[in-house]
């Protein structure tokens, strides 16, 4: 029975094989249009452009050297400053009192010698 469907197998295949094949009809290829450009030298303005968020690599705390309330910050924020700009005004008021506090005391340590060396 294997023999018989092997046998068979066989034969359609070798029979499939001898069909006449159809000689295959070469075709010209076909003709494309090809178009031309002139090519122009020039300079192209090249932009780029990246979303993206920029910080400093360095972070810069600007503090008043002395206490007391502020009336204005003399800055502002991202300028460039050279050494030695005041950046703020400090309400003076407090300080004046505190001079004339120092003057008078030196007022009367000046008395205080004078007096000393006269009783010397």
């Amino acid at each position: 029975m294997k023999r018989i469907l092997y046998v068979g197998t066989v034969v359609i295949l070798v029979l499939a094989g001898c069909r006449d094949k159809k000689p295959a009809v070469v075709q010209a290829p076909s003709v494309n249009v090809i178009q031309v450009l002139q090519v122009l030298q020039q300079d192209y303005p090249w932009r780029m452009e990246y979303p993206a968020q920029v910080s400093g690599s360095l972070d810069v705390q600007i503090r008043a050297q002395v206490g007391g309330i502020l009336q204005a910050r003399l800055y502002d924020e991202g300028e460039f400053v050279s050494a030695g700009t005041q950046l703020f005004q400090i309400d003076d008021k407090e300080y004046k009192v505190e001079l004339e506090k120092a003057c008078g005391t030196l007022s009367q340590a000046q008395a205080d010698v004078k007096r000393t060396q006269r009783s010397y």
